[in-house]
């Protein structure tokens, strides 16, 4: 009995090793692009966006986090990441720290990002658009 529980184990190892090794699970690892603090006119990590950049286009699953601060000074917390295995972007953006606003947090998920007009395309939510803080990236 306790071989046949044994090579079970093994079995169902073998087969979580495979389906994270060939994109069937996601192992949740992304790279770090740091985070960025947008304070009225100053920025603190402002590179953090164009680091982000560059990893997508070595083809990195990647996050980035970044705040916006309000009129008042409540930050809006915001993560974009990048999953390389599905070609995916998802933003979500956090207000429940904005005492000012409706606390909630949405999810967005879009297929691209327009380096022209710096704003993530083909989203889920209308307008299928989310505009991004900080300077305009450039391909490399």
């Amino acid at each position: 009995m306790m071989k046949w529980k044994g090579f079970l184990l093994l079995l169902i190892g073998f087969a979580l090793l495979y389906a994270v090794q060939y994109g069937n699970i996601a192992t949740g690892s992304y790279v770090d692009a740091g985070k960025t603090e947008y304070i009225h006119t100053k920025v603190v990590n402002g590179e953090n966006k164009q680091r982000f950049f560059s990893e997508v286009h070595n083809g990195s699953s990647v996050r980035w986090n970044y705040d916006v601060y309000t009129t008042e000074g409540d930050p809006i917390h915001c993560t974009l990441e990048y999953d390389a295995n599905r070609h995916e972007y998802q933003i979500t953006i956090d207000t429940r720290d904005d005492k000012f606003g409706h606390p909630s947090v949405t999810v967005i998920n879009c297929k691209g990002y327009s380096y022209e007009e710096d704003q993530l395309t083909s989203c889920d939510q209308p307008p299928g658009i989310v505009p991004l803080e900080g300077e305009t990236v450039h391909p490399k």
